[in-house]
């Protein structure tokens, strides 16, 4: 066989691996950790990808300076949101998801001894998890959704997520207590208006 011949069968190939484009899912995911660096140059090579419910898995071969390759795992977990597109489903912290509860506690029941010193401590680990998703919000979410991937439309990927009505529930009734207190939040006003969309469809 001529190396003409054998060039003419390997285009196909050639051709279909060229064109193997990212699941927006994996797109995303694989965003929220690098931001768009170069994986490559800094010694990581992609060598799997799995979409589970709910879940993309990406595996690598990191090996930097070329050093014997270590396999990295990054998990990225999502959930359907009100208005029906796939956002990221991330975890509170234990801390804070703590301090949330004893708040509202005190809320209904009034302060018990020494729930006054663990609020003050609260306000500190309340902050730091808001300057943790403020920080995400600006690093990841933002350049997201000026490139059109986020959030991720349901028919433009493969990844199968479960719709939770009771979370998707809470979260409007959330909201519509937030608009209840401040008209003015523009936030729960967009909750709202996506609540109110779906709740048609």
């Amino acid at each position: 066989m001529s190396w003409f011949t054998k060039a003419v069968m390997l285009l196909p190939l050639l051709s279909s691996q060229a064109l193997a484009y990212d699941d927006p899912a994996v797109a995303v995911c694989e965003y929220s950790r690098f931001q768009g660096a170069d994986i490559e140059t800094a010694g990581r090579k992609r060598t799997k990808v799995h979409l589970n419910t709910g879940e993309v898995r990406i595996a690598y071969d990191f090996a930097p300076l070329n050093t014997e390759p270590v396999t990295e795992e990054l998990v990225c977990k999502f959930k359907v949101d009100v208005s029906g597109e796939i956002v990221f489903d991330r975890e509170i912290p234990a801390a804070a998801e703590t301090c949330i509860f004893l708040a509202d506690r005190v809320q209904k029941s009034g302060q018990q001894p020494g729930d006054l010193e663990k609020l003050q401590q609260c306000m500190v680990i309340l902050q730091e998890s808001a300057d943790l998703e403020n920080k995400f919000l600006k690093q990841v979410t933002l350049p997201l959704i000026m490139m059109g991937l986020y959030p991720i439309k349901p028919d433009r990927t493969k990844l199968q997520v479960v719709k939770s009505e009771p979370e998707i529930e809470a979260r409007c009734v959330s909201a519509r207590d937030e608009l209840a207190k401040n008209p003015d939040d523009a936030f729960a006003s967009a909750i709202l208006r996506q609540c109110a969309s779906a709740a048609k469809n």
